[in-house]
């Protein structure tokens, strides 16, 4: 990101509403809803009354949250769990990090959590399998491939962020704009298998199609595109372009 402006309004803006969306099962940026319904009986989860409104930043509840991860087999879990399940840790990683006092001397999350996402984080990528159970629909298919792809994008991101809190800057990460993703309008938004057909025939009906972030921000402008618009696409155009971007966001209604 170019300034600390534009890194304040992505936090703000993307960031900040992840951990809350995650503990309730809906879509981010990086997890698709299905993947955390699916996995919910292993996604760490704060009581719904810790939910209401501001609690689960809360350290206390954050900390109860995160232990239910460590006690957690990793090598017992299917893909959906194991997916569930990260992005349970990324929601309680982001809501630790957005909750530090940042005046104080040594900002950092604790140390036991810091170890737990490096674990887990080295896990992603053996966890992910060369070809999907072919029981699996489509839609089922396309859903928790995209979270698989995109789950390796929030890795770069988080480190990325941890790298800030920790030295006051981030490192460059080579090849990330090689990371691909299926940035196609109406997709990823999809609730259900029906919205998500719908969508895919506006795009002609083929089942994966897949840009890198580098071709994503070269097939437009500083503008949401048409037909690659949607939640991580507009997260993305607001890192490249910075707040010109989220200006324009702000005028136009996000694909749902």
């Amino acid at each position: 990101m170019a300034s600390e402006e534009t890194l304040e309004l992505v936090v703000d803006r993307f960031l900040r509403p992840m951990p809350s969306l995650i503990f309730h099962q809906r879509t981010t940026p990086h997890v698709h809803s299905q993947i955390l319904l699916g996995g919910s009986h292993v996604t760490p989860t704060p009581a719904r009354s810790d939910l209401e409104p501001q609690a689960s930043l809360e350290p206390s509840v954050l900390k109860r949250t995160h232990q239910q991860l460590v006690y957690l087999d990793i090598n017992s879990l299917s893909l959906t769990e194991f997916l569930a399940a990260f992005h349970g840790l990324v929601a309680i990683l982001l809501a630790t990090i957005l909750s530090l006092n940042h005046q104080s001397r040594n900002p950092s999350p604790p140390t036991d959590l810091l170890d737990l996402w490096s674990k887990w984080r080295q896990q992603l990528s053996v966890k992910l399998p060369r070809e999907l159970d072919s029981n699996l629909s489509a839609w089922q298919a396309w859903y928790m491939a995209e979270t698989a792809r995109r789950s390796l994008l929030c890795v770069i991101l988080i480190d990325g962020i941890l790298e800030v809190v920790e030295k006051g800057y981030c490192s460059y990460r080579p090849m990330v704009e090689s990371m691909p993703f299926d940035a196609r309008t109406g997709l990823w938004e999809a609730d259900t298998e029906q919205d998500w057909l719908t969508a895919l025939s506006q795009h002609g009906g083929e089942e994966s199609s897949l840009i890198s972030w580098a071709e994503f921000i070269e097939a437009g402008d500083i503008e949401p595109r048409p037909k690659y618009d949607g939640m991580l696409q507009r997260m993305l155009l607001a890192i490249h372009y910075g707040k010109a971007a989220a200006d324009l966001q702000d005028t136009k209604n996000c694909a749902s």
